[in-house]
Order: structure tokens, then sequence, then C-alpha cells
């Protein structure tokens, strides 16, 4: 069976390997863990705005194609479950 271990769970894709490390917003600035995870920037109101805008759109999407429910998955370390942690 082929299977790609670029990446492992619990860890952020290296950039060279098309990851995403320079370009983290979270609800503060400040990593989780220094050195392990990148340092996010905090999120700026117009930011959220269009966060939200894109929901949106995304689920208007989503009845257009006849979807009866979303499930969304926001938890540990996703963004939306950032927005809730008092330590962020």
């Amino acid at each position: 069976m082929a299977r790609d271990q670029g990446w492992e769970g619990g860890s952020t894709t290296p950039k060279e390997q098309g990851g995403w490390a320079d370009k983290v917003v979270g609800p503060s600035e400040g990593s989780f863990h220094e050195g392990f995870y990148p340092e996010p920037v905090a999120a700026t109101a117009e930011y959220l705005e269009n966060y939200q805008k894109e929901w949106l759109k995304a689920v208007e999407r989503c009845k257009e194609i006849g979807f009866d429910f979303i499930e969304i998955h926001g938890a540990h370390g996703y963004f939306m479950h950032g927005m809730f942690l008092l330590i962020s």
C-alpha cells in the first residue's frame, strides 16, 4: 500500500514540503510551543470579518448542492478552537 510519509501528526508540514509555516494566523501572537510550532501573527478585525464571510459563502455553496448539514472540524489546534482558548 502506497503511503505519503511527509507529515507526522501533531506537527506542521515543513515549508520545503509545501507547508505554510510562514503564513500562520492565530487568535494572538506567540507560538503554542516555541521552536516546534510556527510563530503566528494575531488575527486582525479585518481578517476575522473576511473569515466569517468566507464561511458563510461556503455554507451557501453547500446549500446550493443539496447538503442537509455541515460538520465543522475545529478542534485541537485549528484556528476556530484557538479562538475559544483562554491561553490564546
